[in-house]
């Protein structure tokens, strides 16, 4: 599977034994846009105070795409980070993303807290400000973080390791393509999504470029990182806490 890593941590305390054998992003590439008739109204901008712009999301309307997922999480961490409550100051909506985007737009919500490039298309159409990203600076104490891992069932790699090792070196290969090839990266994400303007892939491939390692081996941070984000975005309980990570992965098949 490709999951986050607070997946992996989250399925192993609960006893689903996982295992992540690679790890393919080290950025959360999440961001919370505020509509901007309010955001204008409130005057905030991506360059306001990190609180300002965290409060300025009280009492409204947010959606995304499901509960008490990475996503949720990270919403969940930069709200309580500044002082806001996420539970009790705002409002959630839970649709795909594509009717997030319409409700932004019909003024259904009032701010949408989604993966790129979602959040880039309203920021571009003037739906939108953002009011949380990495790239305008936040949550850089979760850098690096597994954002992205490959995981297998505990015992497949024993069992058919030479599939593993082909698996990552396929990976790490894709990951230096993306570091080397740039240009030719975003052709083929526009492939995938007809119809967009160009600059909108450019500048959501420029967050997934800067957060791709050219190694795929996870780290001990990384998934303290993510469980750092679990802990204060409400996807893991206190007492739930590991204090290794040496169970949940290896790096016997990364590069």
């Amino acid at each position: 599977s490709s999951s986050s890593g607070p997946t992996v941590i989250r399925a192993f305390v609960r006893g689903q034994k996982v295992i992540a054998i690679g790890e393919t992003l080290q950025v959360l590439p999440f961001e919370v846009v505020l509509r901007k008739d309010l955001a204008d109204k409130a005057h905030i901008t991506p360059q306001s105070p990190a609180k300002a712009r965290a409060e300025s999301l009280k009492g409204l309307k947010v959606s995304m795409i499901t509960p008490n997922t990475i996503v949720h999480a990270y919403l969940r961490y930069f709200l309580r980070q500044n002082g806001v409550d996420p539970e009790r100051d705002i409002t959630l909506a839970y649709m795909p993303p594509e009717a997030g985007l319409a409700a932004l737009k019909s003024k259904a919500i009032d701010a949408y807290n989604q993966g790129l490039p979602w959040t880039e298309i309203a920021v571009q159409q003037g739906l939108a400000v953002r009011v949380s990203s990495v790239s305008i600076g936040d949550l850089k104490e979760l850098y690096p973080i597994s954002s992205n891992v490959i995981d297998t069932r505990a015992d497949f790699c024993n069992e058919k390791p030479s599939v593993c090792t082909k698996m990552m070196a396929g990976v790490t290969d894709a990951m230096n393509f993306i570091l080397d090839n740039p240009k030719e990266s975003v052709e083929i994400l526009e492939k995938k999504m007809p119809g967009l303007e160009h600059s909108v892939f450019v500048n959501s491939f420029e967050v997934i470029k800067k957060g791709t390692p050219r190694s795929s081996k996870v780290t001990e941070t990384s998934m303290a990182n993510a469980q750092k984000l679990m802990l204060l975005g409400g996807m893991l309980k206190p007492d739930e806490k590991l204090s290794s990570f040496k169970n949940i992965y290896t790096d016997k098949y990364a590069h």
